[in-house]
């Protein structure tokens, strides 16, 4: 179920990201070198936006499991369908806030976004909406700084390292751009779940 969930549901997001990244880096690379940091930063604005969404369906499942509940696939679609306009609009403000962070300096931007990373949790786990899930992520944040920087860290450590590795093994074996694309997404739709579940789990045994 796992999978299924990441390619019908992150594997879209992802697509849609490439499309509107690979935009933002021709539209700048045409107006000149001196601009082409702006795609870095409209793509990094993305990226924050779409990994909370690409959470929910397995935050969702991996609380139904650590409940004992076996949920079923349209039970999971329909609650990810509910909040993924929640998360969506907050995504946009917390993608905001970190290149704000990011902008003055970058220690700023990564202590923002880990003390806010968890508010996808909090609207799906404590059906926080709006503020309140931004003031629930910000004080499970605050609380649990160094276990969620952790987390994180591995996570992307493992992730870089294993994207590198398969960047250059496709570089070796002369794979065409869509094909190193596409090992990209599915490298994204295997850590995704398995971090969503792990912080999942982390944020029910620390708020229960």
């Amino acid at each position: 179920m796992i999978l299924l969930l990441g390619i019908t549901f992150i594997l879209p997001l992802q697509v849609f990201h490439n499309v509107v990244a690979n935009y933002f880096y021709i539209y700048f690379s045409i107006a000149g070198d001196r601009f082409y940091p702006m795609a870095n930063l409209f793509n990094t604005f993305f990226t924050l936006i779409l990994i909370p969404l690409s959470q929910i369906p397995f935050i969702y499942m991996a609380y139904q499991e650590a409940n004992h509940y076996d949920a079923k696939f349209g039970e999971i679609y329909g609650h990810t369908l509910e909040n993924a306009f929640p998360v969506y609009v907050k995504g946009i403000l917390y993608g905001l806030l970190i290149i704000f962070g990011m902008l003055l300096l970058v220690i700023p931007g990564v202590i923002l976004a880990i003390l806010f990373f968890c508010f996808p949790y909090a609207v799906v786990i404590e059906n926080r909406k709006w503020i309140d899930a931004f003031r629930e992520a910000y004080h499970f944040g605050k609380q649990h700084f160094w276990g969620l920087l952790g987390i994180i860290f591995l996570f992307g450590l493992a992730e870089w390292v294993i994207s590198i590795g398969a960047l250059y093994g496709s570089i070796y074996l002369s794979f065409s751009l869509p094909a190193v694309s596409m090992i990209q997404n599915i490298i994204n739709i295997l850590f995704i779940p398995f971090m969503a579940f792990t912080i999942t789990y982390f944020y029910v045994n620390e708020v229960s």
